[in-house]
Formats: structure tokens, sequence, C-alpha cells
């Protein structure tokens, strides 16, 4: 009887996630059908579009590269374009035959069962401690960096196990709606796989659509979006159009910048590649905000203690130092202590003044040169060799120049 009952308590969990994922696929096709993404039949979606000019002399590798993606099992719709009648746009369907084969191919994982979770009697004691926590989780507030669950009703396949898909096993996978089984996503990328394999001549190395975009038989090729990203209707009370919006409402948006991410979501509408980089620019910015409180406090402190440098405060109080100009004409000198909040910002260039810029040559007029202990004077110092020629002069000073 337990074992019926737990039986029955899957069967029931499996029919709520199927129930859900078929409602949700329901109104994707209804918004689908209504935004125009649909060949002229009304039935079969655009995976991907192709766009060339009519007025391309390339028509022979286009027919050739057409006709083997229609053998390949694509199915192709003409269309031309409404603002410049030279544009073609070629409507790509994949049909679901071909759909399942490339996806065993390509080993893509696919949702085929329910989690279920099942405890036994060692871990009734730590239920017990779980749902104390709980209720004392209810009084606090609400974490504000949390989704809002209920705002993202496709997490829910979060919840089903994945495997490899396999036309020998697809009874096994839960599949409610052919058209929206596989996501937009992996539908585009399955077409985009076929795309670089298929020929355009007779040669090794004549394949792929990429080729055909560089010698100007294609201009582009590129899979549709699911429809606006904006709506005049409030997403509170009128919901989502498509997964789209909801990404831009719920995540692509400055007011959400504390938020976490919703990569489940993120993965279903643009991939597993682009699902996996912004995980991981995600955690990676987690592990910088350490960093940065710690560079906070070190630039306080610098800020707080940036009077007490030594340095700092002789080239503040040097008023009758000057260094020679920068230029030889039209450059006069400068006083040391001109470079008063410089140097209490950047204390440690400063000390490593003199071998990074060896033009700044401190002179002063009382110091006198340098003497051996045999009483003969030293030679001069390497960086006086330079020729700055320049003189100065200031109110009652004596006069100095940086000419050896």
């Amino acid at each position: 009887m337990e074992a019926e009952a737990q039986n029955n308590g899957h069967y029931d969990s499996l029919c709520l996630c199927c129930e859900s994922r078929y409602q949700s696929s329901q109104n994707d096709m209804n918004y689908i059908a209504s935004s125009g993404l649909l060949f002229k039949d009304g039935k079969k979606r655009i995976d991907y579009i192709l766009v060339y000019r009519k007025t391309n002399i390339q028509y022979d590798k286009r027919n050739t590269f057409e006709k083997n993606l229609r053998a390949e099992g694509l199915m192709l719709e003409k269309e031309p374009a409404i603002a410049n009648p030279d544009i073609m746009f070629i409507k790509i369907h994949i049909p679901w035959d071909t759909l399942c084969k490339y996806a065993e191919r390509l080993n893509i994982r696919m949702p085929f069962r329910k989690k279920c979770y099942y405890s036994d009697g060692r871990n009734k004691s730590m239920g017990r401690v779980q749902n104390y926590f709980k209720r004392i989780k209810k009084w606090m507030s609400q974490n504000p960096m949390v989704l809002d669950k209920s705002a993202f009703p496709e997490l829910e396949e979060s919840d089903c196990y994945t495997g490899p898909f396999s036309r020998a096993r697809i009874h096994h996978f839960i599949i409610n709606n052919k058209d929206t089984f596989f996501s937009n996503a992996t539908r585009s990328r399955i077409v985009y796989h076929m795309l670089e394999r298929t020929k355009y001549e007779n040669g090794i190395s004549k394949v792929g659509i990429q080729k055909l975009i560089n010698n100007g038989s294609y201009i582009a090729a590129f899979p549709p979006h699911e429809g606006a990203y904006k709506s005049s209707l409030p997403i509170k009370t009128h919901g989502p159009q498509n997964n789209r919006h909801l990404l831009y409402e719920r995540w692509a948006r400055w007011g959400m910048w504390y938020k976490h991410q919703p990569l489940d979501l993120i993965r279903l509408y643009f991939g597993e590649k682009i699902g996996l980089y912004f995980a991981w620019l995600g955690w990676y910015t987690g592990m910088l905000i350490p960093a940065a409180v710690v560079g906070l406090c070190v630039f306080f402190y610098g800020l707080v203690t940036m009077n007490e440098s030594q340095v700092s405060q002789e080239i503040c109080k040097a008023t009758d130092v000057f260094m020679c100009p920068l230029c030889d004409k039209n450059c006069s000198l400068q006083r040391l202590n001109d470079s008063c909040i410089y140097a209490k910002i950047q204390d440690d260039s400063i000390k490593r003044a003199p071998l990074q810029r060896p033009t700044l040559i401190l002179i002063t007029a009382e110091a006198p040169p340098p003497k051996h202990h045999s009483g003969i004077e030293s030679p001069p110092s390497p960086y006086l060799k330079m020729k700055i020629p320049s003189t100065y002069q200031g109110p009652g000073e004596t006069q100095t120049t940086c000419e050896p």
C-alpha cells in the first residue's frame, strides 16, 4: 500500500509538471501565432532567416545551397521585403523528424522525468529542524536578492532530470507539445549546425553559410526573436508576453542589479553557452566584492592619513625649491610646493620621481656642490648633463640656472 501511495504521489507530481509545461507551451504557441513568426500557412514556425539581394549574380550557389538544405530535411519559404523590393528573405523551418535526428546526433540533453525526493526515519529529526527554521524565516523580512519564483513560470523544467535525446527511447521523455519540446535556442542551434555543414558547390571547402556571406551570396543569417521586449501593458497585471519580455523586465534592467540572475531562463532563451557565460560572470563579480571592500578600506585609510606623510610634508614646505622647466621655450620654473596636493595623493610615485622623470631636477641657490674627502669637487650628476636653458630670479631671491 505504501509503495502504491508513493507511486500515486509520483504520478500526481509528474502530471502537475506536465500540466504546467503544457499550459506554458500553449501560451507560447498562441503568442507565436499572433506575432507573425510563422510561415504563410500559420502552422510552421520560423527557426532561421537568410537574407540576400535579387540583383546579386551568384544565384547558382544559392540555388545549390537551398536545394541541399531541402535534401537535409529543412523547409524553406521565400518572402520579399516590404520596404526594399530588392531584398529577399528565406524563412527556414525544421520539422519534427529532422529535429529529432540532429538532436540525437548532437547528444542534446532533454528533460525526461520529474525529480522525486524520498525521506526515511533517520531524516525525520532533520525535517523537524528544517520546519523550525522555515517558521523563523517567515517572520524575517524577505531577502531582496532572491528572485520572485511566481514571475518565472518557465523555471518548472529545472525540476526534471535530463539525458541525451534518443529516438529509440523517445517515450521516456516528457513531450507535451512537439512544437515547444525543443526550446528556440536549441532549434536555432540545430539549424545553424546544418547551415554550416551544407555544400553550395562541388568541393571539400565549398561548405557553410558563413562562406556564402563572405562572398556576397547572402547578406545575413540570423534566428528571429520571440517578439518585442517591451509592452504597453504592465507585467505585474497582464504578465509577460514572451520570455524576451520577461528577461527584459526581470533581468536586463538597471533596477535589477542586486537580484540573482534567472540562469535557467537565460539558458532557455539564449542557449547553454550564453547561460554558462552569465553564470560565470555572476560568480566572478560576486568574488570581487570582498576585494572591493578591502580596496575601499585602503582608500579611505589613505585619505585619513594623507597629511601624515613625511615626504608630502617636506614637499609642501619647500617654498624655496624650484623645478626645471619641461621644455626649452615658453616654460618657466615651478615651485616644488605647487605639487603639494599631487604629492599627498601619489606619495609612492613621488618617491620614484627622480628615476622616472630625469627632467624634474631640484635646484637650490644655497646648496653648494658636494666634495670628496680630498677637497676636489665631484663631477656633475648625469641628470645635470641635459641642457635646459632657462633662468629664473624671483623677488628677493638669488638667480638660479638649470644649465651646468
